[in-house]
């Protein structure tokens, strides 16, 4: 399965879908601006704790609503679908789309 949102910056909504039908092999793709590493404080820890534990698994294409997780020390390049993304090993299902490799 495969949905697709924008601009939620830091209030995540699921488009209309049952996710008790999903798991962390259905990709929700978030096209920018979701705010997730946009406080660099606290509130971005919990944001992503909450979203952690959702059936889903989040690819993110970084919007203006947040910093590069290229910049920030604790994201890792992994690779996927022939391409790579940005990942925090403790939010392995919180992916960032590395700018110009995917």
């Amino acid at each position: 399965m495969l949905m697709i949102t924008t601009s939620v910056f830091q209030e995540p909504t699921v488009p209309d879908t049952n996710l008790s039908k999903t798991t962390k092999d259905d990709l929700m793709i978030v096209l920018g601006d979701a705010g997730v590493n946009y406080y660099e404080n606290e509130r971005d820890a919990l944001l992503k704790e909450d979203l952690e534990v959702w059936p889903i698994t989040f690819f993110f294409v970084r919007g203006n609503h947040e910093r590069d997780p290229a910049n920030i020390s604790t994201y890792v390049e992994q690779p996927f679908n022939e391409g790579k993304v940005l990942i925090e090993p403790d939010y392995p299902s919180l992916l960032f789309a590395k700018d110009g490799a995917v």
